[in-house]
């Protein structure tokens, strides 16, 4: 059996993270028509919807057309040639930091994105502001 290279198991991870991005999107655009009718005035236009829905739609697509060469920008470069041995425990914790920093990256970008739009819903409602829970949030 073929043992899987580095840059491989880093490949599949971006292919994941490709899909959760794409998967969290759309729960995403529930959340943000359910944020755009809470009231009149807070209405969210068509201009801000569609970046907020594509960026992430054409970085999950890139992600996943292009996983190896992701693999490759996150992975210490070698000059040496491959080597048909088992892998050390360096080189597993190369591939396992990636991932772990990959998943990180998963967890808290949808909810940067989630701040920063209700930083736009605010801007927009002056008379609002944030309560002393949503600091601790942030």
């Amino acid at each position: 059996m073929a043992q899987m290279k580095k840059e491989e198991i880093v490949g599949l991870a971006v292919r994941l993270f490709a899909l959760y991005i794409a998967i969290s999107t759309l729960g995403g655009i529930g959340n943000l028509i359910a944020f755009s009718k809470m009231g009149e005035a807070q209405e969210i236009t068509l201009s801000f919807l569609i970046p907020v829905i594509t960026v992430p739609f054409v970085v999950a697509v890139f992600l996943w057309l292009l996983p190896l060469t992701v693999a490759r920008k996150l992975l210490p470069e070698t000059t040496e040639k491959p080597i048909e041995s088992p892998a050390t425990l360096a080189e597993y914790q190369v591939a396992a930091f990636s991932v772990l920093g990959m998943w990180v990256l998963a967890q808290y970008l949808p909810i940067l994105f989630y701040w920063l739009g209700y930083a736009f819903h605010l801007s927009g409602n002056p008379s609002e502001s944030l309560f002393l829970k949503d600091y601790g949030r942030i």
